[in-house]
């Protein structure tokens, strides 16, 4: 199949994450549901930015939880066969996915648009804050117990208010789109070059 076409546009999700242990879309509501039993709250508040304010270990809590699968796991087979059907195409991957293992498998960072941003990237809760300055790497795992944080509260390294990670999954006024709009107009190159060949052929293969 992958040889008739010479321009590939990956959609991957959740479901391409489980040969590597990670849970699937309704494995990441039940770890929501049970942050939000934990902590006496209702489930949309665990994603949503003000509860970083509001109770900043409930909700780094959650992430903590996150980050220790997520962070803790390696890319699978999958990915590299992936990679090596896709030599020498002209590709685009477009991901769901928080875990960075397009990165891990070496895919090229240019051709991926991660449309709930990286848990390995950390920003400011004060969007005034992310406006002046870029995004950071995480540098080392928070722990959590009963998915409420344990040790110090991440902090903003410009500002010193509460840090959280460049994940989206809500309405989110407070995400930073710095490096999520840089790949989106990246995507957008792409698939407009595409389209403006003579007699394009483009395999969309949605995977998990």
């Amino acid at each position: 199949m992958f040889s008739k076409y010479d321009n590939i546009l990956i959609l991957s999700g959740a479901g391409f994450g489980i040969d590597a242990g990670l849970p699937d879309y309704q494995g990441m509501h039940r770890m929501v549901d049970e942050a939000a039993h934990n902590l006496g709250v209702e489930p949309y508040m665990i994603e949503h930015p003000d509860f970083y304010q509001q109770n900043p270990r409930g909700a780094w809590g959650m992430k903590a939880r996150v980050m220790n699968i997520f962070l803790t796991k390696k890319p699978h087979a999958g990915y590299y066969k992936l990679k090596e059907l896709l030599h020498n195409k002209n590709f685009f991957i477009i991901t769901s996915n928080i875990d960075d293992h397009y990165r891990e498998a070496g895919f090229d960072e240019n051709r991926l648009y991660e449309i709930h941003g990286r848990l390995k990237l950390l920003q400011c809760v004060s969007r005034t804050c992310n406006l002046k300055h870029n995004l950071w790497k995480l540098d080392h795992l928070p722990q959590e117990e009963n998915m409420v944080l344990q040790g110090p509260i991440p902090k903003c390294k410009f500002c010193n208010n509460y840090a959280r990670p460049n994940v989206c999954f809500t309405d989110d006024a407070s995400f930073c789109n710095k490096i999520r709009n840089a790949q989106k107009a990246k995507y957008n190159e792409w698939i407009k070059k595409v389209s403006h060949k003579r007699n394009p052929k483009l395999l969309i293969l949605e995977i998990g």
